[in-house]
């Protein structure tokens, strides 16, 4: 018995490839901003008190990856955590540390979902 996703066309697997590559190279470049912050300013006694929100962006940065990654399954539990996964990552890191390479993550993720939604018509 043959699982449905091998009827999937070409253009449907190429999408859906398309839309797990943009969420990773999101999650990459989020995690990698969060990371970089924390290591940058996180032992420094000025930023001791907003330290949690460098770990809320790390945080953030993967729920919303990992969003994009349901986004085939689950459309609108995928929509919920990327969007607000990746909003509030966008404003915890700038609230923590001015890291606007951080904010380079969204566009990856919003597309991801998009080429996701596309890969699901068919």
């Amino acid at each position: 018995m043959a699982d449905s996703e091998d009827n999937r066309s070409p253009h449907t697997v190429v999408v859906t490839l398309l839309a797990s590559l943009l969420a990773l190279l999101g999650g990459a470049i989020g995690v990698a901003s969060a990371i970089r912050a924390l290591l940058v300013v996180g032992n420094d006694p000025a930023y001791h008190s907003r330290v949690f929100y460098g770990w809320i962006a790390l945080l953030c940065a993967l729920v919303a990856s990992w969003g994009v990654l349901l986004a085939g399954r689950h459309r609108k539990t995928a929509m919920a955590l990327t969007l607000l996964g990746g909003a509030v990552g966008a404003v915890a890191i700038n609230l923590f540390y001015l890291n606007t390479f951080y904010v380079m993550a969204l566009p990856c993720w919003l597309l991801g979902l998009l080429m996701a939604e596309i890969g699901s018509w068919g």
